[in-house]
């Protein structure tokens, strides 16, 4: 297991990285890094409890719970998703690995904007499960990347 606590990200301190990863992305990321040799569901959450600030723990049953959901926005809001993130973002940082294709896809449509929370990156603020407004005949859901689309 790679310690990556003397890596810091920008906004780290208060819960405020910017997220640039989807709940689906992250959640393969995850069942990837849990299928290597020497790797323990108690250590990983161990290691990725470390990224959140005031000493939160994180259960496995809420890694369970993570992993159980399914869409880009299924678990934004949880503790896994967002120390998940800080966890895989500085382990890509410590083995200085360049960022993949689809996280510089998420940076293009995230970097700046800003939805119902009012932050830039991916939204780890509001519930997947709010309400859009729309006529009768649209039909609504989520593309690849996390942003509502009308189909």
């Amino acid at each position: 297991m790679v310690d990556v606590s003397c890596i810091e990200l920008p906004g780290e301190e208060d819960r405020t990285v910017e997220v640039y990863d989807t709940c689906d992305s992250l959640r393969e990321k995850i069942s990837d890094y849990l299928e290597e040799d020497g790797i323990t569901q108690a250590g990983f959450l161990r290691e990725v409890s470390k990224c959140l600030p005031g000493g939160k723990k994180l259960s496995s049953a809420q890694l369970k719970t993570f992993m159980a959901k399914d869409g880009p926005q299924a678990g934004n809001t949880t503790g896994i998703f967002y120390a998940g993130y800080c966890y895989f973002e500085k382990l890509r940082i410590g083995n200085g690995e360049e960022k993949s294709d689809f996280r510089e896809e998420m940076e293009d449509i995230w970097d700046g904007a800003t939805h119902m929370s009012g932050r830039p990156g991916f939204d780890v603020w509001t519930a997947a499960n709010h309400r859009y407004i729309g006529s009768a005949n649209a039909s609504l859901g989520y593309d690849e990347y996390g942003t509502v689309q009308v189909f």
